[in-house]
């Protein structure tokens, strides 16, 4: 009897439905639908994960091109500031020259809310430091200086440019919006998704193992990889709210009002609470079908001796 009851358990996960919905229905679902919790719980891990992984990409990269918007909208404002206050400048063998009438040194204050750079340009050998200044940028006919401390000051001769004429003007600021989404965001792509995924994988597996104590408390079956599913999926909407807040600007407008600390603090609070509500609700979905299909089975034989007794009547 035991041999029977083992088989016909073993035969009922063998047919049980573990083809993974569509895409968009399993993002869809983990919001919305907690139905799929169960279903997605059943899946083997190779399919859950490439899923996860490919829902993850989108993730990263909807959040590096918003990334990438705040990078131009800063170009644009530096190409402005620089149109209005600074000449053109012009690059040769290694030389400064700058195409002004305006008599040297050039003194310009860049200004944001607390903060205060001065750039000066003197291309006639006059300023040779930026000593009267606590921090500040220095143009001369031969180099640029950066100076962020009084005893932190990095200089760049333009002898390394001697082979590469250059002219530096608003222009040419703007013109690097193309060489930023050339050469530096597949970069910025590629990095952001390896940290996300290596930074998300490890966040599973430590509510996997939350979600896997919570099934024995709940004398729920439940196997590690299943706990690892559900915790996989319940990660979902927590990056998807998360990254609708990120593009409509939120945390942005946050950082401005608050702090940018602040922002990040209630983006992180948010997160986290996400995790763990639908993790419950997913585990807890899980029990009230499983309960269901016991119930079910338990009434099945009921029924059939029901129908196996009024057959046994007729034939009398």
């Amino acid at each position: 009897m035991t041999k029977k009851t083992n088989k016909t358990k073993q035969e009922k996960e063998n047919t049980e439905d573990t083809s993974r919905p569509g895409f968009i229905d399993s993002i869809r679902g983990a919001i919305i639908d907690l139905d799929m919790y169960d279903k997605f719980r059943k899946l083997k891990l190779s399919s859950s994960a490439s899923f996860f992984l490919a829902f993850l990409f989108i993730i990263v990269f909807l959040n590096a091109l918003n990334f990438s918007f705040t990078v131009f909208r800063m170009i644009d404002k530096l190409a402005t500031f620089y149109e209005k206050n600074i000449p053109t400048i012009e690059i040769k063998k290694g030389e400064a020259k700058v195409l002004t009438d305006k008599g040297m040194p050039l003194i310009i204050y860049y200004e944001e809310p607390g903060f205060k750079l001065p750039l000066v340009i003197d291309t006639t050998g006059e300023t040779k430091n930026l000593d009267k200044y606590e921090r500040g940028i220095l143009l001369t006919q031969t180099e640029v200086q950066y100076k962020q401390t009084k005893d932190n000051v990095e200089k760049i001769p333009l002898s390394k440019y001697k082979d590469k004429d250059m002219t530096i003007n608003s222009a040419m600021i703007r013109g690097q919006k193309t060489a930023y989404f050339k050469n530096i965001f597949p970069l910025v792509l590629i990095l952001w998704f390896l940290f996300k995924a290596a930074s998300t994988a490890f966040l599973i597996l430590v509510f996997a193992g939350v979600g896997f104590m919570l099934a024995k408390q709940k004398k729920l079956s439940l196997s590690f990889s299943g706990a690892i599913n559900i915790s996989m999926y319940a990660t979902v909407p927590a990056l998807l709210i998360l990254t609708v807040l990120h593009l409509l600007g939120v945390f942005r407008i946050m950082g401005k009002l608050v702090s940018p600390q602040g922002a990040w603090a209630v983006s992180s609070i948010i997160f986290y609470l996400i995790i763990p509500t639908y993790l419950y609700l997913g585990i807890d979905k899980v029990q009230q079908i499983s309960s269901q299909n016991i119930d079910n089975e338990t009434d099945k034989p009921k029924t059939d001796e029901k129908q196996t007794g009024k057959q046994g009547h007729i034939e009398k």
